[in-house]
């Protein structure tokens, strides 16, 4: 007498449920990969100043570039070449 199966009303929450979590799981994700991506830059920048400290032990003092950075220059290539800067 009955037949099974599934009303559109039960298939339409169903689908409005994974509709919430996909979302959710996307805001949760680009926050992650930002987070990631912070943590990342904030390690090349201890590198940074570790070199820095390197260099200044043992020179006893502070590099000077006396070039202008124009984004071509060959500071610049060279630390986009050494960095992978983009």
């Amino acid at each position: 007498m009955y037949k099974k199966g599934f009303t559109i009303i039960e298939l339409l929450v169903v689908i409005a449920i994974i509709a919430v979590l996909i979302a959710a799981g996307t805001v949760l994700y680009s926050s992650v990969k930002a987070k990631s991506r912070d943590a990342t830059r904030e390690q090349h920048m201890k590198t940074l100043q570790n070199a820095l400290a390197i260099y200044v032990a043992s020179s006893q003092s502070y590099p000077v570039y006396s070039g202008t950075i124009t984004g071509s220059d060959d500071f610049s290539v060279l630390l986009k070449d050494v960095g992978g800067i983009r």
